[in-house]
């Protein structure tokens, strides 16, 4: 189980960065962004939420298509849904994630195929046997998607957006999450999170 808030968004960044390698960035002559955007007026962050919450609206059913049509399995990433399941790549990022212009074709060396989406895949906690470190984090090994299933049944979450949260909080304030359950229902979450189960 992650720790803290921190470890679970530092397991989502070494999964992210483990698949997507290094130098595979769009050759735009820029460097990609690594904080959130800038604050919006809140109208604009209202729109941008409902756009957000839109698209995982789209990706819950197909989701459960690919589920049916899989025995039960979810797919490796996100992207692996277009085009059978979803009929375009816009739903797999965020209007507020700055970083989705630049990534939005890196590729996966193995598969050659863009793997980049906004949202945070719960599928990628479980790491295997053993702990990570991260720097001065420790990620605890995670718990097989089987066993979370048992535990959390369709409230599981298995997409998160957290690029809609205020800058210049502090770590332990609470925190916009959007959250597409396992059920393939969309919800925002208001909360401090220490780890997944918090959502």
């Amino acid at each position: 189980m992650l720790t803290n808030r921190w470890s679970f968004l530092a397991l989502t960044i070494l999964a992210v960065v483990g698949a997507v390698g290094i130098g595979l960035l769009p050759d735009t002559g820029r460097e990609a962004p690594c904080a959130p955007a800038v604050a919006r007026d809140p109208a604009e962050e209202e729109a941008a939420q409902e756009e957000c919450i839109a698209h995982l609206k789209v990706l819950g059913p197909a989701l459960m298509a690919y589920r049916r049509d899989h025995g039960g399995e979810l797919p490796s990433g996100p992207r692996d849904l277009y085009p059978k399941y979803v009929d375009s790549e816009d739903v797999f990022f965020c209007p507020d994630d700055p970083k989705a212009p630049f990534l939005r074709d890196a590729t996966s060396t193995t598969t050659g195929r863009p793997i980049y989406s906004s949202y945070l895949y719960q599928v990628a906690e479980a790491l295997g046997p053993g702990a990570k470190k991260v720097g001065d984090i420790e990620i605890p090994a995670g718990e097989p998607f089987s066993k979370r299933i048992e535990r959390q049944g369709d409230r599981l979450p298995i997409m998160v957006c957290d690029w809609h949260q205020e800058q210049g909080k502090e770590p332990s304030a609470p925190q916009l999450w959007i959250v597409l359950r396992l059920s393939g229902h969309v919800e925002r979450v208001t909360k401090f999170v220490r780890n997944s189960e918090d959502l």
